[in-house]
């Protein structure tokens, strides 16, 4: 319901950078300071200063901070109290589902509380796995989607949304079927010299920073190519094609047929949680709480 400049300028605030704004956002440097040239020429003073160590918001720019930031509480509050009156005052959260991040899991830990369980009703809502679409959701929580359930290793995501974390899944390699590794029950770094990895690029998540450190540093006989920013069926598509190992997860051991999941000797684990917007729901809210508490009492 808010003006997209203002949440943008939200962002640009929050991160104190044009730049990492336009990272977290998925935009252009260039887009992001239109829309505050745009804001500010609308609301006819300035709110942002502009120095070589970044931005910060001037006496205005923070009054307007603010405002813009109660706006956006109560903007995502109205739309949920008129679903909430649309669906007959019953309480839904629409939980997100796609191939990659299926919300299977998530239905069998709220299940798990039977009896127990809020009043709430869930409405699985799919989405597409590429980048596009995923960012989408996650721009969007709490409009079309208000959770989902995934790997949450993305500085991103910390950034925009609330996390609660599920668990910690061992870091694996996805390996074509006719590859020799690809009967190894595991992998040990011996096993990787002269192999392609395919690894997303830059550095939003550290944990993957932290292995294509290693191998830049100490394996130079693995080579690396780059992955799209999120995976979907195609970059699975293509590293059987190529023959190239895809550092993947246990809950994707089938989301390729062609494709075996195999662990590997190294320490890295990635975190697996609940995403949901920073501003949830009174349901949602209500939801995350009960899923907290399942949690607590099954580890």
């Amino acid at each position: 319901m808010l003006d997209k400049r203002v949440t943008t300028f939200i962002q640009v605030v929050e991160s104190g950078s044009i730049a990492k704004a336009a990272r977290l956002l998925y935009l252009s440097k260039v887009s992001v300071k239109a829309q505050m040239d745009s804001l500010e020429a609308e609301v006819g003073v300035r709110l942002l200063e502009r120095t070589t160590r970044g931005v910060a918001p001037t006496a205005a720019g923070t009054t307007f901070f603010e405002g813009a930031r109660k706006l956006a509480y109560l903007s995502d509050r109205t739309l949920a109290k008129v679903r909430a009156a649309d669906a007959g005052q019953r309480r839904v959260v629409r939980v997100g589902t796609s191939v990659l991040r299926p919300c299977r899991p998530l239905l069998e830990l709220w299940d798990s509380l039977g009896d127990a369980k809020p009043d709430i009703a869930l409405e699985i809502v799919p989405f597409d796995d590429d980048t596009a679409s995923l960012n989408e959701v996650v721009d969007e929580l709490g409009r079309r989607i208000d959770c989902f359930v995934a790997p949450c290793d993305s500085e991103r995501w910390r950034a925009t949304t609330n996390i609660l974390l599920l668990d910690e899944l061992p870091y694996c390699l996805a390996v074509p079927r006719a590859h020799p590794l690809a009967q190894r029950d595991l992998i040990d770094w011996n096993d990787l010299d002269g192999e392609t990895i395919m690894m997303v690029p830059g550095g939003d998540s550290p944990i993957v920073a932290a292995l294509r450190d290693e191998i830049k540093a100490n394996h130079p006989g693995i080579s690396i190519v780059a992955s799209p920013t999120h995976y979907d069926i195609t970059t699975f598509n293509a590293c059987e094609q190529a023959g190239y190992l895809l550092p993947t997860y246990s809950v994707w051991a089938d989301a390729h047929p062609s494709l075996a999941t195999v662990p590997v000797d190294w320490p890295w684990r990635m975190p697996y949680g609940l995403v949901y917007s920073k501003r949830p729901s009174e349901a949602m809210e209500a939801f995350a709480q009960a899923i907290a508490q399942t949690r607590e009492t099954n580890a």
